[in-house]
């Protein structure tokens, strides 16, 4: 580690000199971007100021410590490989450039510290231990998985807590199966009631309740482990959606009660999971908010804990994820030209891999690198096929728009040239999507330009699972 990043780190952890104009000492600075640190003024401004917010947000939230500083490094390595200082002196040109990237690099840190979410601490927000604890288990058991992270199908890709369920001594377990009833009517309820110890009776209201959720649908019954607490479900619809109603029993008699966390309105819990279990032996309630049916690679949890006659206040704990990426060898549709069987797909299949990675980082960073790239002649030869491409489908988003890598869909892609010796092809770049149903996993529609016609070549798919966890944060 350098002098400066030692000092930077340091620093993280001791208040600075008042007298310094930056966050270290510069009698100790050592490496060039150190010594230009402290020959400019206004980087140096930039780097007090830096180390004052890091001393700040890490006294504000101590429970982040590690996944901060983890952060910080990654920052400065960032910093230090965009903005090369070279031994010596630097030239006017040079030494201008320096700074102005240094200081771009200073300016962007700042601001995502400062855009980071309130600071939470388990001391003074006691409604929200149990989420703080879920997270510190599962960085935990993630930490003892590493050699998962480089499997795309690694178990590193189910929910948290399905994860943490399965993980022996993480003191986390999901309720058992719940009952299913063959029939959603009164005679399959009473029937239902008879079989409980002691029997359970369902007056009129209660059954109506239940009994509106629908007959179309199987109807199940879950109890939360140790307590009297039940609730009444069906699932419905391709959209997975979950209509249920709650009720406790009492001297064998079923009482409407609130749902401990799920919606009275329709259609607010499709495409979740909800379901009971148990943390360090405390009864809760979940929302899980995985689903495979999209592509972000987050996953969001809702935690309930069940507090002497019924359910306290609810936390929320979420976590993100840096991608990995691999060849998809079976593509989630078969359609034919959705297949990259040709000999030419197949060749192109590593730089469509490459392109992938790059549009996850920064879609449209990816395209403009991809077109400064080319030569002149292939400029226009990908400027054809771009029009040919824009004016045959009715569905491609304006190529220097803004947009997060999980709006580009297969239907409504990307498009960027994708270079292979000195050939040209237009790649169309979004997520795979089957209906309503959208998939982490990459879609690259390989095509050429034939007679200035768009000849097609094939699809390569590129799945996209979770790797290392980028952050947690609880709310």
């Amino acid at each position: 580690m350098n002098t400066h990043r030692l000092a930077f780190l340091t620093a993280l952890t001791l208040a600075p000199s008042p007298l310094a104009s930056q966050g270290f000492d510069c009698a100790k600075a050592q490496t060039p971007v150190e010594k230009l640190i402290c020959a400019a003024p206004e980087i140096g401004a930039l780097d007090k100021m830096l180390n004052a917010a890091v001393q700040a947000r890490l006294a504000a939230a101590p429970h982040e410590r590690g996944e901060f500083l983890a952060d910080s490094r990654r920052w400065l390595a960032a910093r230090d490989k965009a903005c090369p200082v070279a031994e010596g002196n630097l030239a006017a040109g040079g030494r201008s450039t320096a700074i102005a990237c240094l200081a771009k690099s200073y300016r962007a840190r700042l601001d995502a510290i400062a855009a980071l979410p309130p600071a939470q601490t388990t001391a003074s927000d006691p409604d929200k231990a149990l989420c703080h604890r879920f997270a510190e288990v599962y960085r935990g058991s993630l930490a003892a998985r590493t050699g998962e992270l480089s499997d795309p199908e690694g178990s590193l890709n189910q929910s948290p807590f399905n994860l943490l369920a399965s993980t022996p001594n993480a003191g986390v377990a999901r309720a058992p199966a719940a009952t299913a009833l063959p029939e959603t009517s009164p005679q399959a309820l009473d029937r239902w009631g008879r079989g409980q110890t002691p029997p359970v009776r369902f007056p009129a209201n209660v059954k109506r309740d239940i009994l509106s959720l629908g007959s179309s649908a199987i109807l199940t019954i879950d109890q939360a482990p140790g307590t009297n607490f039940y609730t009444a479900s069906q699932v419905q619809g391709t959209a997975h959606c979950i209509y249920s109603t709650a009720f406790t029993v009492r001297d064998g008699v079923a009482r409407r009660v609130a749902k401990p966390l799920w919606s009275d309105q329709p259609g607010d819990s499709c495409g979740v999971d909800q379901f009971f279990g148990v943390i360090d032996g405390r009864t809760i309630a979940v929302q899980d908010y995985e689903s495979p049916y999209e592509p972000s690679l987050a996953a969001r949890l809702t935690l309930k804990p069940w507090e002497k006659n019924a359910f306290g206040p609810a936390c929320g704990v979420s976590f993100d994820f840096e991608p990995v990426f691999a060849d998809l060898a079976s593509e989630p549709a078969q359609e034919p030209d959705r297949k990259c069987d040709s000999e030419a797909c197949i060749k192109l299949k590593p730089a469509a891999l490459a392109l992938v990675k790059a549009v996850q980082r920064d879609p449209l960073a990816a395209r403009k690198d991809a077109i400064e790239r080319l030569s002149s002649a292939q400029r226009l030869t990908f400027a054809a096929m771009e029009k040919e491409a824009q004016d045959s489908r009715g569905d491609v988003p304006a190529p220097d728009a803004p947009a997060s890598p999980a709006s580009y869909l297969d239907q409504s892609p990307l498009l960027l040239p994708l270079q292979h010796q000195d050939h040209v092809y237009l790649a169309s770049v979004g997520h795979y999507t089957i209906g309503w149903r959208i998939y982490p996993d990459w879609s690259v529609k390989l095509e050429k330009l034939d007679h200035n016609k768009l000849t097609m070549i094939g699809t390569a798919g590129v799945a996209m699972r979770r790797g290392a966890l980028r952050s947690a944060r609880v709310e």
